[in-house]
């Protein structure tokens, strides 16, 4: 059986690509470093994106998304009212 399910992988290896990218930049990361770290086959890495290209975009969208998330949290439900939440996200 798979170490990740079907549903988790791309998820998996965008999450490792993210660490990744964070240390080495996207062009410093090659693919085989991001498929060894992710202990996923490249089979599985072209099942789920055409090529490294693909992969940098689903990253930055898998990025921002994430990011939007963070904010749309932080303002509707962050502490104190809205103003304070202004100045909080600006002060981190």
């Amino acid at each position: 059986m798979n170490k990740h399910s079907e549903c988790n992988t791309r998820e998996h290896i965008l999450a490792t690509g993210e660490q990744l990218c964070m240390h080495r930049g996207f062009t410093g990361m090659g693919l085989s470093e991001l498929l060894k770290t992710a202990e996923v086959p490249k089979g599985s890495f072209y099942h789920y994106f055409r090529s490294k290209e693909a992969f940098g975009v689903a990253l930055l969208d898998h990025h921002y998304a994430g990011y939007l998330q963070r904010l749309v949290e932080h303002f509707d439900h962050g502490e104190g009212n809205y103003r304070d939440r202004l100045l909080a996200y600006y002060q981190h």
